[in-house]
């Protein structure tokens, strides 16, 4: 090979090194200012916290009497005579709340803090997804879904809702992932997540 050659090929791995610190540094540039940001955002949600009693959609009430129901063993409307098999409302929201429900009762206002979650990890989800757009960009995407009034709202009831866009949005991720690198990690963590979701809500 000519000695030009030979040189660029010394210098290449050198090149990659500097590349790779920029690129580092430029996300550590990035990091501050979106953490601040992702705070910032929290705050939204959180405003709906105290707003809204756990019962006052009566839906609400009864996903948290299904999480009761699954401690149990079964899942059964346990406010009705005979306490009859509940079949109206899907189980994927009080699988995550049993948990709480354990811990909780009868204190049902700590229930509030799944859905407020599931709402900030739908935030870090979009994050995550819009990787393809600068940052100015995404902070901007990032911030008018954190001020969706129906997000809000929902992030301070015992809803669904939350719930189902934070698993939709997962199995997307992870469905992305998925076709960057095929792994069996991957591959079972969207199934997992895609079937969470249909057992959440039978539509959007």
């Amino acid at each position: 090979p000519a000695p030009g050659d030979q040189a660029r090929a010394r210098l290449a791995p050198s090149n990659d090194v500097a590349s790779e610190r920029a690129r580092t540094r430029a996300h550590r540039a990035v990091a501050r200012p979106v953490g601040s940001w992702v705070a910032l955002l929290s705050l939204v949600p959180s405003t709906m916290l105290p707003r809204l009693d756990v019962g006052c959609y009566n839906d609400d009430a009864t996903y948290a009497i299904a999480a009761k129901s699954l401690l149990q063993g079964r899942y059964a409307s346990l406010q009705l005579p005979g306490e009859p098999a509940l079949n109206h409302f899907m189980p994927g929201l009080p699988l995550l709340l049993a948990p709480v429900v354990a811990l909780a009762a009868p204190h049902w206002a700590w229930l509030k803090l799944v859905p407020w979650l599931c709402s900030l990890v739908s935030l870090a989800l979009l994050w995550r997804l819009g990787d393809g757009l600068k940052a100015p960009a995404r902070l901007a995407w990032l911030g008018l879904c954190a001020a969706n009034p129906t997000l809000a709202a929902c992030s301070g009831s015992v809803m669904s809702e939350p719930l189902f866009l934070a698993l939709a949005l997962g199995s997307g991720l992870g469905l992305k992932l998925l076709l960057e690198k095929e792994t069996p990690g991957r591959a079972c963590a969207a199934s997992i997540l895609l079937a969470w979701a249909a057992l959440t809500r039978p539509e959007g």
